[in-house]
């Protein structure tokens, strides 16, 4: 049996019982204070963000209800017992884990999670990346990006994080008139196997990780990481990785790397 199969077959069960829109909407109504939202329960709220609605959990929206009926998952980074438990409560799939890997249960079938995944209307993720493969290269990019997060963080904590400049990588510190980094904007991971393998932590990398992340003050994030915060260079780092995770793999099946 495939890690989290049971819980599968309870989740589509459960389906049901998911929060849509409609009903966000009248739950919402009740929030006392719209700005801060509806609690849901510990440190869970409902909030508004435009024409959509958002499980909120401490500052992360774990779980968002687009308005055409589909859901955005996000971890924030934050790949903890209570985010999952809350992504599997308010979101339509159920979430288990096996071995430090999320894995997304839903109606007929199993998928590894990923940050900013969609799934779909019917319950069923738009994009789901099979839990089976590239299971040699997958193995590979994780150690590579472990490593690589070790070491950032390992000199985050030493206070040697220098500011972003125009002598990083290009392909991290050059950007298009949109403000898309040129490696994203070709859709290039080489550069990012680059830097694993000669361990050229890369400030412009992070700065770009920390302004996909939406924080809103990333001068005062930036600020906390030359102060030493390597956990929360942790968090941001993973989180972006994470969202290149199949590209990385793919560099490494087709030998690029």
């Amino acid at each position: 049996m495939k890690p989290g199969e049971a819980s599968g077959q309870k989740q589509k069960n459960r389906n049901s019982e998911t929060m849509k829109t409609q009903k966000a909407k009248a739950v919402f109504a009740t929030a006392r204070n719209k700005e801060s939202g509806k609690p849901l329960a510990n440190n869970t709220r409902l909030v508004k963000r435009g024409e959509a609605f958002a499980i909120r959990l401490h500052q992360t929206d774990i779980v968002t209800l687009n308005p055409d009926g589909t859901h955005t998952l996000n971890s924030g980074g934050w790949r903890t017992m209570t985010t999952k438990a809350r992504i599997s409560e308010f979101g339509p799939v159920g979430i288990t884990q096996t071995k430090g890997h999320w894995f997304v249960n839903y109606p007929g079938g199993q998928c590894l999670y990923e940050d900013g995944m969609t799934i779909g209307a019917d319950g069923v993720p738009t994009n789901p990346v099979p839990v089976d493969r590239d299971k040699k290269p997958a193995k590979k990019a994780a150690k590579l990006v472990k490593k690589y997060i070790d070491g950032f963080c390992e000199m985050i904590r030493a206070k040697k994080l220098e500011n972003p400049s125009g002598g990083d990588c290009w392909h991290c510190c050059m950007k298009t008139k949109s403000g898309e980094a040129l490696g994203d904007c070709t859709g290039d991971v080489s550069h990012l196997i680059d830097h694993f393998e000669e361990n050229y932590f890369v400030p412009s990398l992070l700065a770009n990780a920390i302004l996909e992340q939406g924080y809103s003050s990333p001068g005062f994030i930036w600020g906390a990481l030359q102060n030493g915060d390597g956990d929360l260079a942790r968090r941001i780092l993973r989180n972006y990785f994470g969202k290149r995770r199949q590209k990385l793999i793919d560099a490494m099946k087709g030998g690029e790397a």
